[in-house]
């Protein structure tokens, strides 16, 4: 169950004055384990990692000791994020297509644009998985597509585009779609 306003839990989004633990405010593309921390304090702001080590870490790519293990492993277990069949790769940028899903779940927003085709003209790059997650945002979020129609789901996610997904959903949580 998702508990709070929305305002409150989208302030984890990058926005100035962040905090730095929090979300790094940069041009440079955030990996999949700094986008995973802002997207558990998006539902949980009081989230703080367990003191007890296993020794075992959420992934091979993963240890115990890796700094984001407490946070990959959260978001794996409540699903807003997976590995790729290999791992993880906390490393690697988050794609846009990856940031969408992960906001998505993470959020519970409906498929607003089931069966309308709201799919950006690039749609067809976008993978199967993503396409819902695309479609919402896409809608929810227009200045998410470029002048030419595209999402370029493979592109990495950067300051600007979340702070444009953070300004849109501030704007409209809680008043046409409440969470349950």
């Amino acid at each position: 169950m998702v508990t709070g306003g929305a305002p409150t839990r989208l302030a984890f989004l990058p926005a100035a004055g962040s905090r730095p633990e929090t979300f790094r405010w940069e041009a440079a593309p955030y990996s999949r384990s700094a986008f995973a921390a802002p997207l558990l304090r998006l539902v949980k702001p009081d989230w703080a990692p367990t003191s007890g080590k296993n020794g075992i870490g959420p992934m091979a790519d993963v240890p115990a000791d890796h700094p984001a293990a407490p946070v990959v492993e959260a978001v794996l277990a409540r699903g807003w994020m997976r590995g790729d069949g290999r791992g993880f790769a906390p490393d690697r940028p988050v794609t846009r297509q990856e940031a969408a899903v992960g906001l998505m779940r993470a959020l519970a927003l409906p498929d607003e644009g089931a069966g309308k085709g709201n799919l950006p003209v690039d749609g067809a790059a976008v993978a199967p998985r993503a396409r819902a997650a695309v479609r919402t945002f896409v809608v929810r979020v227009p200045a998410l597509v470029d002048a030419a129609g595209r999402f370029h789901p493979q592109a990495p996610v950067d300051a600007a585009w979340l702070e444009a997904v953070r300004t849109a959903l501030a704007g409209t949580e809680g008043h046409d779609h409440p969470h349950r």
